[in-house]
């Protein structure tokens, strides 16, 4: 998140990113924010081993590290594909055919003929992007379209890119009854030197009630892909909740309202209230008196929330 600094009169003077641990509850200040840029209009890269990327539209990107440093580049087109695990990030060029991959510094590493960042026309909204994939051994696939993947690979002699027509994308690590779609990966799974999807390691998801005209999106910003809007050509929608990617339960009301503006996940643990989780449409974490003389951290939220479990 970030960190504001204000003058006596209340305007915002500085805007520095801030990593907050939720394993010991402390915030560590990263790196002050450039002038000209509005962290309102950006959308969130991820993390790419070390570091958190934003971009800022028309093709400006941004890199806070961990170690306190701000790296910035621009004339880049905003499509792009996180590489997390190996620390870099993939973006089209705007002026060639050409697919970049930079590090968590932002530095050209290699360029790649083709564009392999595009998501597939109804498989995301606006510029943030859907990143369903998956990681299986040492390669990453993501949505191209229904049918097809985008495949990354780092090889010896550098990365290589390629479009598989197989819905590969589709497969989820399965983590004993719980699914994910994002591209972390378990250490002991890396080891393993056989078929994984043969195997029933990774498992196939299944879209929500859809007829075959009808457009699925997926439209909430965060990297599970548990919810999905059904639209029908009349243009009416529907929208869908799953916890295992085989029933799917209608989503109605505010909740379908404020979907797409919730992000990102929270996991508690030791409430009393049933509350496992929280998806956030607005988050602040702030620091008051604790009326002892002392200070407590306060996290306030509004936005989902996922009980049982």
């Amino acid at each position: 998140g970030f960190k504001t600094l204000k003058d006596d009169d209340g305007n915002v003077t500085d805007i520095f990113a801030a990593f907050y641990s939720l394993r010991d509850l402390t915030m560590t200040v990263l790196g002050r924010l450039p002038d000209g840029f509005d962290v309102l209009n950006c959308t969130y890269v991820g993390y790419v081993k070390g570091a958190f990327i934003l971009n800022f539209y028309p093709g400006t990107y941004i890199s806070f590290t961990m170690q306190g440093e701000v790296f910035i580049v621009g004339n880049y087109s905003d499509y792009f594909t996180p590489l997390g695990d190996d620390g870099v990030l993939a973006i089209e060029s705007s002026l060639s055919q050409k697919t970049h991959i930079l590090d968590n510094k932002l530095n050209v590493l290699q360029k790649i003929d083709g564009r392999y960042c595009v998501r597939g026309g109804g498989f995301s909204t606006s510029i943030t992007k859907y990143p369903l994939g998956t990681k299986i051994g040492s390669a990453y696939f993501f949505l191209r379209d229904d049918t097809s993947s985008y495949k990354f690979k780092r090889m010896k002699t550098g990365w290589i890119a390629d479009i598989k027509d197989n819905g590969v994308w589709k497969y989820a690590k399965r983590l004993k009854f719980d699914y994910a779609t994002d591209n972390w990966l378990q250490k002991p799974l890396k080891t393993l030197k056989y078929n994984l999807i043969r195997r029933g390691i990774f498992v196939k998801n299944g879209m929500p009630p859809h007829d075959k005209d009808d457009v699925i999106e997926f439209i909430n910003s965060d990297m599970h892909g548990d919810f999905a809007r059904v639209v029908k050509p009349d243009g009416s929608k529907m929208y869908y909740h799953t916890y295992d990617f085989k029933r799917w339960e209608v989503v109605t009301g505010d909740a379908a309202t404020h979907l797409y503006g919730c992000m990102g996940r929270m996991w508690t643990k030791g409430r009393t209230d049933g509350v496992s989780g929280l998806m956030p449409y607005t988050i602040a974490v702030k620091s008051i008196n604790d009326l002892l003389g002392g200070k407590k951290t306060v996290f306030q939220f509004s936005g989902f929330i996922f009980r049982g479990a």
